[in-house]
């Protein structure tokens, strides 16, 4: 959320308003850059860890296409709504 809140910035017309909104989000945000990095390094080694701990080995083509079909399915429906939208007219 802080990450977008500092992409939002650019979104408002208060012209008072917006280098202080930047300065603050702009912190925050990288804040929050850096926190989902750690916790994505934090999840992924949890999850190697217990891998390795229960068969002794790692096995990284189970790895990546249990995380492939976590995050393609999504990615791929929220590419399908953007082409329908820049297609028809919509937002873009």
């Amino acid at each position: 959320m802080l990450v977008l809140a500092l992409h939002s910035t650019h979104t408002m017309r208060d012209e008072k308003l917006v280098p202080v909104a930047k300065q603050l989000f702009g912190y925050f945000g990288g804040l929050g850059v850096a926190v989902f990095f750690v916790m994505s390094g934090f999840l992924i080694t949890t999850l190697l860890n217990r891998e390795w701990d229960a068969t002794g080995g790692l096995n990284l083509r189970s790895f990546y296409f249990k995380r492939a079909c976590r995050i393609l399915p999504p990615y791929v429906a929220y590419l399908v709504v953007m082409l329908l939208l820049a297609g028809g007219g919509g937002f873009l």
